[in-house]
């Protein structure tokens, strides 16, 4: 019977750790995506700078690869992690595209941009505070439940 409480112990533990792992590179995953959708920025300013591309041909060539275009718009995958007010903002900015001129649109870049920054301040500011706390968190929950189940 010892047995399996042993074997229960261990179950509980790798499953709240491994949880706690996944919580934890969420976050270094948003930071990557709001980095991603900042360099799609610039690029696409670039493009409106050079030459004068289309929506689609600009967002196929710039967007990064977890976020998707569609009929719809741009969606973010689900490996992209961002909150919802990250995806607000990026649908803002990807629904109005291409509706002007490129002297308005490279305003719009820049001004997103910004918007974008603070976010990714904001981001990055959560990561510091909350990435050890998941990581080790799951663990000590795990060690914790393990010995009250005991």
């Amino acid at each position: 019977m010892w047995i399996l409480r042993i074997t229960g112990c261990f179950l509980i533990i790798i499953c709240t750790t491994f949880f706690g792992i996944i919580k934890a590179g969420s976050l270094k995953k948003r930071v990557a995506s709001i980095n991603g959708i900042i360099l799609c920025l610039e690029k696409i300013s670039q493009y409106i700078k050079l030459e004068n591309y289309d929506k689609e041909q600009i967002l196929q060539k710039a967007l990064p690869e977890d976020f998707c275009l569609s009929e719809y718009g741009v969606y973010a995958d689900k490996k992209a992690c961002i909150t919802a007010e990250d995806e607000g903002i990026i649908n803002e900015f990807f629904s109005e595209l291409g509706m002007w001129d490129g002297e308005y649109e490279l305003k719009r870049c820049a001004s997103y941009k910004n918007i974008l920054k603070k976010q990714l301040e904001k981001a990055e500011k959560e990561e510091t505070e909350k990435y050890k706390l998941f990581s080790v968190g799951g663990f000590l929950f795990g060690v914790v439940f393990s010995v009250l189940w005991w």
